[in-house]
């Protein structure tokens, strides 16, 4: 009965269904004292899950902590490593850039070991976005080529996708609009059978976004409208929170400015609510600013302009003093490994070419 519960559990997971967390909970309270350590782990790693489609990181955190424990005490290295990566995403939606990193180098550590290529994938994904928040933008894309490469060469689907989805974002953080069309026509030609309901939320974000960088609002209304009514369907925040920016920049393109300032106002209330302030990119303030300055709110934009300011001037305290936000070793550490990883495929390729030639002289 409870075995049955267990995956019933996992496909609320799997669907970003708002009723996961809640369910899950309730599993642990009602785990019997004869549950195997194996399905301990399945549950903690998906109360992980859950609440990570909350928002609720604290609570993710200490359930991966405990996942770190029993992965250790069953000596899986995949358990090992799905705790590592769920604690580097934990940290890292928590701003503490450091210890995320360490986790993900911890990780790929384990799955080269292992050659574990989907946690390889994983691990050089987690990385990437931290190298972005630190604006190291040639080693994140360096770890985003070494995804994507991977994980089509090992024909893992989803990481594929995944791999693309982070490419996207990267190019569109860059501007390159060209780049960022060439992507996602890519991605749309991959199956989604195997694909989680809130990646296939922030590629149709994504696909908004593009939309409206290319003044094109009559499609990017549809788009964005669907992604919107799927992330409130499943209560994914983020996806929530990207499709009401987004909203936000579409009305303002249009020229609709008391709306875009309407939307501008429910995300960052939308965020505050879900203590999610720090995941609204902070020149998005000063866009706000200006739209309720030309509309001729005058105390308003005064009262965002100082907000941007607040948050601008210490970005720049921040550049002026030095202070990455990455460790410098840990740094290192990561340009070392992925040369290793670089230098194993190469050898990996050569090796299957060399079998290839031989192949025929074999077979005579």
């Amino acid at each position: 009965m409870w075995g049955e519960r267990l995956l019933a559990v996992r496909q609320l997971v799997w669907l970003a269904s708002p009723d996961a967390l809640p369910a899950a909970r309730i599993l642990l309270r009602d785990a019997p004292q004869a549950a195997s350590l194996q399905d301990e782990m399945v549950l903690h790693e998906l109360i992980c899950r859950a609440a990570w489609a909350e928002l609720r990181f604290p609570l993710m955190l200490r359930h991966a902590r405990i996942l770190e424990k029993l992965a250790v005490s069953s000596g899986e290295l995949a358990w090992q490593i799905e705790a590592q990566q769920l604690l580097a995403n934990a940290h890292y939606d928590q701003r503490r850039y450091d210890q995320s990193l360490a986790c993900w180098v911890s990780s790929l550590e384990l799955a080269q070991k292992s050659d574990h290529y989907a946690a390889l994938c994983e691990a050089c994904l987690g990385m990437s976005n931290i190298l972005l928040a630190d604006q190291q933008y040639q080693e994140a894309r360096q770890v985003l080529e070494l995804a994507c490469n991977q994980a089509m060469r090992s024909g893992l689907n989803r990481l594929s996708f995944k791999a693309g989805l982070y490419t996207a974002n990267f190019l569109a953080q860059q501007n390159d609009l060209q780049g960022l069309a060439q992507c996602l026509a890519w991605l749309k030609q991959l199956p989604v059978d195997d694909i989680e309901e809130t990646l296939l939320i922030d590629i149709e974000n994504t696909r908004a976004r593009l939309l409206c960088l290319q003044n094109d609002t009559q499609a990017a209304g549809p788009v964005l409208q669907a992604a919107t009514a799927r992330a409130h369907a499943c209560r994914y925040l983020w996806g929530s929170l990207q499709a009401q920016l987004i909203a936000a920049d579409l009305a303002a393109t249009r020229g609709q400015l008391d709306v875009a300032i309407m939307a501008g106002h429910c995300v960052l209330n939308a965020a505050r609510e879900a203590n999610g302030s720090h995941f609204i990119p902070h020149d998005f303030m000063l866009k706000l600013g200006r739209w309720q300055e030309e509309c001729g709110l005058l105390d308003d934009a005064l009262a965002t302009l100082e907000q941007w300011h607040i948050r601008h001037r210490a970005d720049l305290l921040a550049r002026h003093e030095h202070k990455r936000r990455i460790a410098p070793g840990l740094l290192r550490q990561l340009s070392l490994l992925l040369q290793v990883m670089q230098l194993k495929d190469e050898n990996k390729n050569l090796r299957s070419q060399l079998q290839s030639s031989l192949a025929p002289e074999y077979a005579t």
